[in-house]
């Protein structure tokens, strides 16, 4: 079985550096090299905006991807509470999330790709999270790791997986970690350190804040269940960076800079092969030469009529 994995596709629809484009070609590419699931962890809008989540459904519907056999899908904080634009925005944005209703920000998040959340053997009542699906011999858990706003928490960046969504992973591998070979983890949060660069004076001020507003509270309790129940494998994004690291054992693949830090003419996503000897795991830089909206243009018509349709 192959998996692609994406994340941070942070799609603006009234923007100029959109990311359609670039996000129509790394799905096309994917789909061309046999992939049989799309993992997204997160971050798949820039600014929350309706539009954005649109243009999210009109992708997945064109690559035939509104399926929960063929899709996965999890909430980041941009999903939820956008983001500051400028360096100025620091000073009014904790305004901005503190009145953001987050449950319903969750509900219409997942109203646009609702399709992906259909096929569940596991979901609490009444709650979209923690979320398990059974897919060949892999059990594939999807998590919010989003929390919510509050003072210790000013930019609504940083992570938490609470108590009772503890309590909920722990059911699933109970009642299907034995049932399966292989375990997978979808969340948006990082578990390794932010390396802050220092070539880039603009990258530094933000990564210099960021590092103390993307922390994953109780990190350490959910990196000990996940060695106790021999997770495999834990696809993240958050922090723009392509890396592959290991935490206790458990592998982690975070294709959070999808479209970030690097060459230019270059893209990339991470190829994830199960078979009976196990999971290989590889990095897919493709180049992107052609001018920008090329790929729109393929699909523009219909795009807008679909859009049209659902204003």
């Amino acid at each position: 079985m192959k998996i692609a994995h994406f994340s941070d596709l942070h799609i603006n629809s009234i923007a100029l550096e959109s990311k359609i484009d670039e996000t129509l070609f790394l799905f096309e590419s994917a789909k061309k090299m046999g992939v049989d699931h799309f993992c997204i962890t997160g971050d798949i809008s820039h600014n929350a905006e309706p539009e954005d989540f649109e243009t999210l459904r009109y992708i997945l519907e064109s690559f035939n991807l509104l399926d929960g056999d063929k899709a996965s899908i999890v909430i980041g904080n941009h999903d939820i509470y956008g983001g500051p634009q400028k360096p100025e925005d620091i000073f009014s944005f904790p305004q901005l999330c503190r009145d953001i209703n987050y449950d319903k920000r969750v509900e219409i998040f997942t109203s646009y790709c609702k399709e992906l959340f259909e096929n569940f053997v596991y979901r609490p009542v009444n709650k979209l999270y923690p979320y398990a699906k059974i897919i060949d011999d892999i059990l594939l858990i999807g998590l919010n790791s989003i929390d919510r706003y509050s003072m210790k928490n000013p930019f609504a960046s940083n992570g938490l997986i609470d108590e009772e969504q503890l309590s909920e992973i722990e059911n699933i591998f109970k009642e299907y970690g034995d049932s399966v070979k292989h375990k997978l983890v979808l969340i948006h949060h990082h578990f390794n350190k932010i390396k802050t660069p220092t070539s880039n004076m603009m990258h530094y001020f933000w990564q210099s804040v960021e590092r103390q507003t993307m922390k994953l509270k109780k990190k350490k309790e959910l990196l000990q269940l996940f060695k106790t129940q021999n997770v495999e494998l834990v696809l993240h994004g958050h922090i723009h960076e392509n890396n592959c690291y290991q935490r206790k054992g458990i592998q982690f693949l975070n294709s959070g800079g999808c479209f970030n830090n690097m060459k230019k003419g270059e893209l990339f996503f991470r190829l994830i092969e199960i078979n009976k000897k196990g999971i290989d795991t590889k990095l897919v830089t493709l180049p992107f030469p052609v001018k920008k909206r090329k790929y729109v243009r393929q699909y523009e018509n219909d795009f807008t009529m679909d859009l049209r349709v659902e204003a």
